[in-house]
């Protein structure tokens, strides 16, 4: 597993290593080189106590699928259609006059 780790220098105390999830950890050592052997070893035992998973939440492909078609059969969808056509061509019409 590779984690992003973020070292920085930290005036009068050396460097400090730090990861984000899913193991977010901060360590302080004198030197880069003992900072990151530390984050390495806190990293490692974090990990020892516990496991990371991954798990996939809903349908983050097709969210809205259970809806089409939903308006098939219905009559006033047509003229619902046709108004908003003619309110965009309204608005580009207007837009366009605008226009140098």
């Amino acid at each position: 597993m590779e984690i992003t780790v973020f070292v920085t220098r930290v005036e009068g105390n050396g460097y400090r290593a730090s990861s984000t999830a899913p193991v977010p950890v901060s360590v302080e050592a004198p030197t880069r080189d003992e900072a990151v052997r530390h984050l390495r070893e806190a990293v490692g035992r974090m990990l020892a106590g516990g496991e990371v998973l991954r798990m996939e939440v809903g349908s983050a492909t097709r969210p809205f699928a259970e809806f089409g078609g939903m308006f098939k059969d219905d009559p006033s969808f047509d003229e619902w259609r046709e108004c908003i056509e003619e309110h965009r061509a309204r608005k580009d019409a207007e837009e366009e006059a605008r226009l140098p």
